[in-house]
């Protein structure tokens, strides 16, 4: 009858998920994608991009964890289409003495994508 809503908040880097009835629970727990904190009554994880679908097809994510999961797969997609390119080019002046073969090339352009690097972006990347 008076059943609270899932709530769902992304805190340092964990998802934390409350108010969680029994059958919710037991299905989060499927997913070996969270742990039970006792002292804090709720279920946390990692910040992931699968754990965020999963929740997203168990419930309405909340604005801010549904930015961070749009984020997410923007992230995986650049990453994606990185690996797909048949003739990669450095996103940065990577420091290195001699010329990258493809291959390093696109590891390099992945890994500064994984990391939150943006394409053509100069920045703090060292």
């Amino acid at each position: 009858m008076g059943e609270t809503a899932l709530r769902i908040e992304i805190i340092d880097g964990y998802v934390w998920i409350s108010n969680v009835s029994n059958i919710q629970y037991n299905i989060i727990r499927e997913w070996n994608m969270t742990r039970w904190i006792r002292q804090e009554q709720a279920l946390r994880g990692d910040v992931t991009l699968e754990l965020l679908d999963n929740l997203a097809e168990l419930t309405k994510l909340p604005p801010g964890v549904e930015k961070v999961r749009a984020r997410l797969h923007n992230r995986y997609a650049a990453i994606e289409a990185e690996r797909a390119a048949s003739e990669p080019t450095p996103m940065y002046d990577y420091p290195v003495k001699r010329k990258l073969f493809k291959h390093q090339i696109r590891g390099a352009n992945m890994a500064m994508i994984a990391f939150g690097c943006e394409p053509g972006k100069e920045g703090d990347a060292g």
